[in-house]
């Protein structure tokens, strides 16, 4: 059995089936399949050394240690459109391109922009030269902006924005090709913000000391940055 802890408006089902609570595991005991719970400590607690298959989201990595039996997963990895512009990405000359990335969150989350930091180093490899810039966070919009050049070359703009919203808007300008994102204009759709229990799985990585370590460094980075 796997249970994915996540946000049941974020997750699509697909083959899965939504858990209510803990107490209902007793009634399907035995029984196979995948299944979503809200990602919350107290589940993450009462599912620790259960023997199930469980899936973390990054905001709940810090609740864990090397020694977890858990998987964690990043959602940017999990975005249907990050994974097709990472295809044409990986196709070209990453050394020659400039990958612009902004995500607009309704509060200060530094688990999930950490986890954005650590997808894209899976990508473009370990940041080499960084800038960050934040403003006030005392102000009803904020902002944070960083400048990084990856070891493969490559040069990111990234940005998060602190609002009353959620968007995502990438760009990627390679030599031979510009692929752009807003998940802004599919309003109206299914939800743009929105990936699979199946890509869940399939993305999720074990949790270990290394991967503790990387996902901090990134947390430690964003802390950081000069005030403007």
């Amino acid at each position: 059995m796997s249970i994915i802890l996540g946000d049941f408006t974020e997750v699509e089902l697909g083959q899965a089936s939504r858990l209510q609570s803990v107490e209902k595991l007793v009634e399907i005991n035995g029984e196979q399949g995948s299944f979503v719970m809200d990602a919350t400590e107290k589940n993450l607690r009462a599912l620790e050394k259960s023997g199930y298959n469980i899936f973390i989201p990054a905001d709940l990595l810090s609740y864990v240690n090397e020694d977890s039996d858990a998987k964690v997963y990043f959602e940017l990895e999990c975005y249907p459109f990050y994974k097709k512009i990472k295809e044409v990405i990986e196709n070209g000359s990453k050394a020659n391109g400039v990958f612009r990335f902004r995500r607009m969150v309704r509060e200060y989350n530094l688990d999930i922009m950490a986890g954005d930091l650590y997808v894209l180093s899976l990508l473009f490899g370990e940041p080499k030269v960084r800038q960050i810039k934040r403003s006030k966070r005392d102000s009803g919009i904020s902002h944070m902006i960083l400048m990084i050049r990856f070891e493969s070359g490559a040069m990111a703009h990234v940005e998060f924005t602190i609002a009353n919203v959620e968007r995502v808007e990438v760009e990627w300008s390679g030599m031979k090709r510009i692929v752009e994102f807003d998940s802004e204009e599919l309003n109206g759709q299914l939800l743009p913000l929105q990936y699979n229990a199946d890509d869940v799985m399939r993305s999720a990585k074990k949790v270990d000391a290394v991967l503790i370590e990387k996902v901090k460094f990134y947390r430690d980075f964003i802390a950081g940055g000069t005030l403007i």
